[in-house]
């Protein structure tokens, strides 16, 4: 159980991750485009 609580946390921790480098990734392409 103590492993699955572990993951989930994990989960939750690489979310706000990918929400902040969302916008980086397409700034990026939009510069790399021009």
């Amino acid at each position: 159980m103590k492993d699955d609580e572990e993951e989930d946390e994990d989960d939750a921790n690489l979310q706000p991750d990918a929400d902040r480098l969302e916008p980086l990734v397409g700034a990026l392409s939009q510069r790399g485009e021009q």
